[in-house]
């Protein structure tokens, strides 16, 4: 197994025929695969599900409430989607066309 620190440094080595794949995010493979299509296959159905947090330093429990009231809001009133498809919309596109996922 060989490791990388650097995205563009997996991809090459796949493009290359280096190595056989390359594990990363979804957004991410999409992408390289659309710039090395002749090369690659996309492999986008998660294996395993991610969820994304927000540190707040310790004994801030107002802001993490007027955080979390945000977010239940934001989400509850379509913000989430309205900025997926402002700014993801050929991926959330082509994911809904594979049958997966979008998550955003």
């Amino acid at each position: 197994m060989l490791v990388l620190d650097k995205e563009d440094a997996c991809v090459l080595e796949v493009v290359q025929g280096k190595a056989q794949a390359f594990i990363y995010d979804q957004m991410s493979i999409f992408k390289h695969w659309q710039q090395h299509q002749d090369a690659t296959r996309a492999l986008l159905k998660p294996f395993q599900e991610e969820l994304w947090a927000i540190g707040i330093r310790k004994g801030r429990d107002d802001l993490k409430r007027q955080v979390n009231a945000f977010l239940a809001d934001f989400k509850s009133k379509g913000g989430f989607d309205r900025l997926a498809d402002k700014y993801l919309k050929e991926q959330k596109e082509a994911f809904q066309k594979l049958g997966i996922s979008f998550y955003f």
